[in-house]
């Protein structure tokens, strides 16, 4: 009977140390993200540092088969310049009617660039990639990103056009 209880209680430790093992893991990667995403934006030569605004810190994404974490920013220039374009038109870059008694924030703007870090959740691919964001959605035209966005020579792949 001890013998027994004492081979239950092994498998018993066993699967929490596993779990533990691979929640820490995931808890490590949430950490070097930080790290990984702050260093590419600081070494990001062509926006200068002064200039960057935090939209939204990183935060976790997950589906089946990885994780990412993203970091939203914008710039004082790219701020400015959706300020002027929402009040000159009337709205939105996503087609929406600007409210009239409408205060523009710095959560609300449409011009973001997005630092992403991805995680494999069943290997060990990690990469670090790059998005020019305008009202949500991920643009790659270099036209477009050079008529919107104050820093458009970042380098990340182009698709062609």
């Amino acid at each position: 009977m001890k013998k027994i209880l004492y081979i239950l209680l092994s498998c018993f430790l066993f699967v929490i140390v596993v779990i533990l093992l691979y929640f820490g893991y995931f808890k490590y990667q949430e950490y070097t993200s930080y790290q990984k995403i702050d260093n590419f934006i600081g070494q990001t030569k062509e926006i200068p540092q002064e200039e960057i605004l935090l939209v939204k810190d990183i935060y976790p994404l997950s589906n089946k088969y990885e994780t990412y974490f993203s970091k939203d920013i914008t710039t004082k220039k790219d701020f400015e310049n959706w300020k002027k374009e929402i009040t000159k038109t009337g709205k939105f870059y996503n087609g929406n009617l600007v409210p009239k008694d409408y205060i523009p924030t710095l959560e609300d703007c449409e011009l973001i660039y997005s630092f992403i870090y991805a995680v494999e959740n069943y290997g060990f691919k990690k990469r670090l990639s790059f998005n020019y964001i305008i009202s949500g959605t991920s643009e790659n035209s270099k036209k477009v990103i050079k008529e919107n966005f104050a820093y458009p020579d970042i380098p990340f792949d182009y698709p062609e056009e």
